[in-house]
């Protein structure tokens, strides 16, 4: 608290209400005792000081009270719900402006008398102890209606109400060859020579390549530790046959190329990033240049700050440098190339491919997500996507006719483009027959389970033809990971899945055998 969290804290009011509160710095211990490292000290210095608004709210309501101990008796218990609302900006009729303030001091309050608790009874203060646990019953009986369920449905409002701008992927390719663009200049200079400024250079582009790459979040692409990258591991020649018996050959030079790092991801969960060729020359230039740049051998963060001092964060910050970078590149939209955005966007865009379910759970993994969180908090609505696949069911149900709604008549030219559903196999098995505008797909059982009947346009075919050559005439199926690659790469590919195109490259071999 004295030597590393307190110090860093702007002298203000606030400030002043929680130095000399016996209570707040309880907690503040207690908390920094919980989370020890040093990422963690920003989010201890905005609870104690959430907590120091909340008093001073306190003091102008009853100015007798001086410390935080000092509310939890049972006849103060309504000042201190309105002291709450203060502090989060309540107004009748309109809720609260802030929301999350409300629901984060609700729980900080229990929290305080918890600790004020257990004083009481080091101390046998019986009586003061019996009114701290009579607050404490009104306080768990009474928030729940008078401040969260309130708090809680504001915030809901509130997100309801955001427009949720998602990066496109020019954007994010603009981005992404600017950083790498740096990063080979800088390399190309310091394999030469050492120079700070491309030293400091390459080590804020290799950060900021790895997130946008691994889609991470920036707390743990910035804490990447020596430590990790020396435990980082690789794809070699000697691993069991079984294990890539359903990748192809060029898939596994490709996967060869990369590496991979575990660290500590968010709630202690493991999470892992790949660096390619690129990236693994860049961190070895910089861990090879960290004397000459300055960086002392107790800082073991692998994108170490220059010049830190002992209160300040040893590693660099990647949100300013993004900000800087989505500014520099000249994408259209710059604002949103943000981490959070960026992780969003991969979840919508496999979202909208139709990407297996263990493949989804794989990358919710890798995120660091749980996969309900996943699907349910990080997959944004796409208003397309909703439209054309809901809306036909929709007709289909009411038993719409053609014939009844002339603007009926695009039903039929939706199937093959924007369908997101729609499923496919050989383009000769185009079985799908119309009457009152149901449309009734015929089933196959391929190699890869149960698809529907959807022809695949020239356009479709032609990019398989030139990802893998006549088809007709390849000697082993690719893998549903190759398959996603090109579906990836290729608009036009946009509304199919990895197992439809491997349906239908087997159906194309299988005919080409016949013949």
């Amino acid at each position: 608290m004295k030597t590393a969290i307190f110090p860093v804290l702007r002298n203000d009011e606030i400030t002043q209400a929680i130095r000399y509160d016996e209570l707040i710095i309880r907690y503040g211990n207690r908390l920094s005792e919980k989370l020890p490292d040093i990422h963690h000290h920003d989010q201890i210095r905005a609870n104690m000081r959430l907590l120091g608004r909340f008093k001073i709210e306190c003091i102008k309501l009853h100015p007798e009270i001086k410390e935080l101990k000092e509310i939890f008796k049972p006849h103060l218990f309504d000042m201190t719900i309105e002291a709450l609302r203060k502090t989060a900006k309540w107004e009748f009729g309109r809720g609260f402006s802030t929301p999350a303030v409300a629901t984060n001091l609700s729980g900080l309050i229990k929290k305080c008398a918890n600790i004020q608790k257990n004083e009481f009874i080091k101390n046998q203060n019986i009586d003061m102890k019996d009114l701290l646990d009579n607050f404490v019953s009104l306080w768990v009986e009474e928030t729940p209606t008078q401040i969260n369920k309130t708090a809680i449905e504001d915030r809901e409002n509130k997100k309801r109400s955001k427009k949720e701008d998602l990066p496109n992927k020019k954007d994010i390719k603009q981005l992404y060859d600017f950083l790498r663009t740096k990063m080979v200049y800088s390399i190309a200079t310091l394999t030469k020579q050492f120079i700070f400024d491309d030293w400091k250079n390459l080590l804020e582009t290799t950060l900021i390549c790895l997130q946008v790459f691994n889609r991470r979040r920036a707390g743990e692409i910035e804490r990447i530790t020596i430590e990790n990258y020396n435990k980082k591991e690789t794809i070699t020649d000697n691993i069991e046959a079984g294990f890539i018996d359903n990748i192809s050959n060029q898939s596994f030079e490709f996967a060869k190329q990369y590496v991979r790092i575990t660290l500590r991801g968010k709630l202690g969960r493991t999470v892992s990033i790949l660096l390619d060729p690129l990236s693994r020359k860049a961190v070895d230039l910089i861990l090879k240049h960290r004397n000459s740049a300055g960086i002392p051998k107790s800082n073991h963060y692998i994108f170490s700050a220059p010049g830190s001092s002992g209160i300040s964060k040893k590693y660099i910050r990647a949100c300013p440098l993004l900000r800087k970078f989505a500014l520099e590149c000249g994408a259209t939209i710059p604002h949103t190339l943000r981490g959070t955005k960026l992780r969003k966007h991969i979840a919508t865009y496999t979202a909208l491919l139709n990407v297996e379910e263990a493949t989804v759970d794989k990358l919710a993994n890798f995120l660091g997500h749980h996969k309900d969180i996943h699907k349910s908090i990080y997959r944004v609505s796409v208003p397309m996507a909703e439209i054309t696949t809901v809306s036909k069911i929709l007709l289909s149900a009411a038993g719409c006719r053609n014939e009844e709604n002339s603007e009926n008549n695009s039903f039929d030219n939706l199937r093959g483009n924007i369908s997101s559903e729609s499923e496919s196999s050989s383009d000769e098995s185009d079985n799908i027959t119309y009457g009152a505008n149901l449309v009734k797909k015929k089933i196959s059982n391929t190699s890869c389970g149960k698809t529907k009947k959807c022809r695949w346009t020239i356009d479709e075919q032609e990019a398989l033809t030139a990802e893998f050559g006549d088809i007709s005439s390849m000697e082993k199926l690719p893998s549903l990971k190759e398959c996603m690659r090109v579906v990836s790469e290729n608009e036009v590919l946009c509304c199919r899945t990895p197992a439809q195109v491997k349906t239908f490259i087997d159906n194309k071999r299988k005919k080409g055998k016949k013949n």
